[in-house]
Parts: C-alpha cells; structure tokens; sequence
C-alpha cells in the first residue's frame, strides 16, 4: 500500500451509533437503482446488525476560509 493511500472511513450506524461498518449485499431493483444512479450503497453495523443505505462517497470536511485585513 503506497503513502498517498488512505482508507475510507465507515459511515456511523444510525441506530446504535457504532462506526465499525461494512457495505453489504444489494438487494432488490431499488437498491441497485440508488447504487447507480444516485451512489448509494447498502451497509451493515457489525455490532447491533442494523441495515442502512448511505453514500458511498467520503464527505471531506470543509475547509475554513482565513480572511486576513489588507
């Protein structure tokens, strides 16, 4: 694995809270639909075995912007 790579973190289980993660099994014509179409992917909590759909996309804090006077 080279420097620049870094692993994506895994969404946090709304149910429980637990943030240990996984992507699971799509099933069904509306999980592949939100899979293509909108980037959605199903995952499973390892903890409690709740099931959620949520992006598959890491969402990058954004950065504060520093104004400083002229």
């Amino acid at each position: 694995m080279s420097a620049l790579t870094t692993k994506k973190p895994s969404p946090i289980c709304p149910k429980c809270g637990c943030n240990k993660t996984h992507r699971t099994m799509r099933i069904g014509v509306g999980e592949w639909f939100l899979h293509y179409f909108r980037f959605l992917s199903p995952y499973r909590c390892e903890y409690c075995d709740a099931r959620f759909i949520h992006s598959r996309f890491v969402r990058q804090a954004k950065k504060q912007l520093h104004h400083h006077p002229v």
